[in-house]
């Protein structure tokens, strides 16, 4: 059996190839591109696929299309390891130099030395590739609406600060619909209440009746915001309405194409909508983004499922000290920002995640710390909801009211 180590890079990537006595038989750098490929499989021309095990970094996402072809080329084993795995190995001699070329060597030795038990990146089959990309994507836009809502808040703070007397949300069609029309108080009072009823008519479909743009020239005529004689803060506010409505735009029809891509998935879906906190879009990210259960096996089978989504607690202990317990965050960032989102919803809405986080803060944990432990509870009740294919039930004694936390969280 031979081991290739590979250290993945965005230009050039560094190769090296050990035999069963540990001996370094070559090295080779080559780009990432078709050329480069091609040089490495004429180096390894003399090498059957079936002998060969590779190791390769989870360096960005450079590695992705080296995998793609490793597999192609027919290796029997392609391990895609964890950068932490690699330097902790690499650190193990005195020296702990580090070259592109010390690298390639290292994860070529690593997987030699533990190639059998050592735990591999799973690469994800081409539905939930394609699934996690378009997710990935949409949740930015999803955030980056937020960010331009605030942006336009702030606007609006100094230039008509009444106007969120009218809507408490700007990201309504109708608040959109005014400010994209007269985005300045000065500009609505030039405005007819027949055109103002008809823009909120068309906006709301009908929703909204003449009181509410009665109530906008009532707020415009005695708005104290301060004057725009240039537009400027017109022309900022268009903007950021219009780019928000193109992030709608996208949201939406990503939101469709990633339902297309889940549906096979509609029953895993259901099943985890019935757990608290966890609504469509924190289903779309963990159908998106986690493993399959079934690949977690064991009596710490949702312990280590905990550690793949990164909220598992990290110890800090040596003799007498004990420092800080911290949450590792090694896993997966996409699923950990869905699933403490998640935590703080079910926490509000549930007994049982509410007696948790209420027990942490009355230990005089912080709220980020109380949740951490909610968002653990959680993911241990969505391995076993997707394990038993059975949806969530509320534990008999809080359902009968038999535990009841004395302090709500609200309060702390």
């Amino acid at each position: 059996m031979l081991y290739l180590g590979i250290d993945v890079g965005k230009k050039w990537h560094e190769a090296a190839l050990v035999d069963e006595a540990d001996e370094v038989l070559w090295r080779q750098r080559f780009r990432s591109n078709r050329t480069g490929l091609l040089s490495l499989a004429e180096r390894l021309a003399g090498v059957g696929p079936e002998d060969l095990t590779v190791g390769l970094e989870a360096t960005g996402v450079y590695w992705i299309t080296l995998h793609q072809w490793l597999v192609g080329w027919g290796a029997a084993k392609v391990l895609v390891l964890n950068p932490l795995q690699t330097r902790a190995f690499r650190n193990a001699n005195l020296r702990g130099s580090k070259t592109d070329r010390i690298d390639a060597v290292s994860i070529a030795r690593l997987i030699r030395w533990a190639g059998r038990t050592l735990s591999s990146h799973a690469v994800p089959e081409e539905r939930q590739a394609a699934a996690r990309e378009i997710s990935r994507v949409r949740s930015e836009m999803i955030r980056l609406r937020a960010k331009q809502l605030v942006k336009l808040d702030t606007i609006l703070e100094r230039l008509f600060p009444e106007f969120r007397q009218a809507f408490r949300d700007l990201g309504t069609k109708s608040a959109q619909a005014v400010l994209s029309r007269w985005p300045t108080p000065r500009l609505l009072r030039t405005a007819s209440l027949a055109e103002i009823t008809a823009v909120l008519h068309e906006a709301s479909r009908g929703k909204v009746r003449e009181a509410k743009a009665e109530e906008i020239l009532r707020l415009a005529a005695e708005s104290v915001g301060i004057d725009d004689p240039l537009d400027a803060s017109a022309a900022a506010i268009q903007a950021l309405v219009a780019h928000v409505r193109h992030l709608e735009e996208q949201i939406e029809s990503l939101g469709k194409r990633l339902d297309t891509l889940l549906e096979p998935d509609a029953v895993l879906r259901r099943l985890l909508e019935t757990i608290p906190g966890i609504g469509g879009e924190t289903a779309r990210t963990w159908l998106a983004e986690a493993l399959p259960v079934g690949q977690f096996q064991g009596k710490d089978a949702a312990q280590r499922l905990v550690a793949a989504v990164g909220i598992d607690a990290q110890p800090r202990e040596s003799g007498q000290y004990a420092g800080k317990v911290k949450m590792s965050k090694r896993g997966n960032r996409h699923l950990r920002r869905a699933i403490l989102l998640a935590a703080r919803t079910a926490s509000r809405t549930d007994p049982q995640f509410r007696a948790m986080l209420t027990r942490q803060l009355q230990r005089g944990k912080h709220y980020n710390v109380a949740v951490s432990h909610v968002a653990r509870k959680l993911v241990h009740v969505i391995y076993a909801v997707l394990r038993d294919q059975r949806p969530y039930e509320l534990p008999p004694e809080y359902r009968l009211g038999i535990i009841e936390p004395e302090l709500s969280p609200t309060g702390a």
